[in-house]
């Protein structure tokens, strides 16, 4: 505990110089002195017994922001372009995800204990076609979204942007082209000039109706100061022709952590 003296003359003197003032009444931090001689006690000496053990006596407007709690959020409405031609080929290997530049947040913890609430949300506006490079065999592209935590992704948070150009999933009111009306469905749909890989592709017009809105969070608990991190990762299921005009488009995105100060760990009470 902190014990804050009267000050005196008896300590300070009859006439006090500002010298006096300074080393005997508000700031003494030299080796050796004691803290409490002075009001260097006020930085970071008090204890619960200065302010009578509880009670409520401390206000909301007496707590360093900061202290029990830490929240960050950014958002953002700027377009983020990625392409399958970013990537490699094996997507068992972490480091060929492609990271997303927003959707990424570095922080620190200054608590020797905390709980994390983290997350993200995220307008994804893709392309992935559902190919047919055989007769009777079908390729479905997707794109897939992992959340990493501190470089471990959360299978629990991984999210799939299915094929979105699928004519033959709406075989009623469908359409071949733009400027077409003609119906059509996958058992006798012949594709049209410039629509063919190797001759045996037709992949139609994409509909937006396939793109997703995408929101993930979770909880993380911590021990020890330190920095951490929350990104996302984003990799194409693409078929090889598709590698240039397959894209992944993030129209308007946000990624949050929430720091919550504990004695101890609030997820499993010990």
């Amino acid at each position: 505990m902190a014990d804050l003296s009267e000050f005196l003359t008896s300590v300070l003197g009859e006439i006090v110089s500002p010298g006096e003032l300074y080393d005997k009444s508000l700031y003494k931090p030299s080796i050796g002195a004691d803290p409490n001689d002075t009001l260097e006690a006020l930085n970071g000496l008090l204890d619960s017994d200065n302010y009578g053990g509880g009670g409520n006596s401390i206000g909301a407007d007496s707590i360093q922001p900061g202290s029990f709690v830490r929240g960050e959020y950014d958002g953002s409405d700027s377009w983020e372009f990625h392409s399958a031609q970013q990537t490699g080929a094996d997507s068992t290997q972490d480091e060929q995800w492609i990271g997303h530049s927003i959707l990424s947040k570095r922080f620190f913890i200054p608590w020797e204990k905390a709980v994390i609430l983290y997350g993200y949300q995220a307008w994804f506006t893709h392309t992935a076609v559902q190919w047919w490079p055989d007769d009777g065999v079908w390729y479905n592209e997707e794109w897939y979204a992992r959340l990493y935590v501190d470089g471990v992704v959360d299978q629990s948070q991984v999210a799939v942007l299915p094929p979105m150009a699928i004519p033959h999933l709406r075989e009623v009111f469908g359409y071949d082209s733009a400027s077409s009306t003609e119906y059509y469905n996958n058992s006798n749909r012949e594709a049209g000039p410039g629509d063919e890989v190797d001759g045996k592709s037709y992949p139609g017009i994409g509909q937006p109706d396939r793109w997703r809105f995408v929101g993930k969070s979770g909880l993380l608990s911590v021990t020890g100061k330190g920095y951490h991190k929350v990104e996302v990762k984003l990799w194409p299921d693409c078929l090889a022709p598709d590698a240039e005009k397959m894209r992944c488009i993030t129209r308007s995105s946000g990624i949050y952590v929430l720091a919550l100060r504990a004695d101890s760990d609030l997820i499993t009470g010990s």
